[in-house]
């Protein structure tokens, strides 16, 4: 007979919240730390998603809560460390719909 365990998970960003979901979902007890007081605090950062990142979250069930918060792209820019662009795409949004 195997011996019972809870999963401790340091951290709720993407990877802590996403383990957290794998989990609950295969029914294994978990326990989650956070430094912060509020799970996935606003702290400026934004998140980029590409289509493999996507399809992720929607195996996880959380795709269409991302959506109600999120808005999608319609140009992408690539920057050199000076700030300069290297490359400028006006389709991006198409592209990674279409993906």
């Amino acid at each position: 007979m195997a011996t019972p365990f809870k999963v401790l998970i340091i951290g709720g960003g993407i990877a802590g919240l996403s383990l957290a979901l794998i989990l609950e979902a295969y029914g294994f007890q978990y326990e989650l730390l956070e430094k912060h007081t509020e799970v996935a605090p606003r702290l400026g950062a934004g998140v980029g998603l590409t289509p493999n990142g996507a399809r992720i979250l929607d195996q996880l069930g959380v795709w269409d809560q991302v959506c109600e918060y999120g808005s999608s792209v319609d140009a992408g820019d690539a920057v050199r460390p000076d700030g300069s662009s290297l490359i400028h795409n006006d389709n991006m949004g198409m592209w990674l719909e279409k993906l």
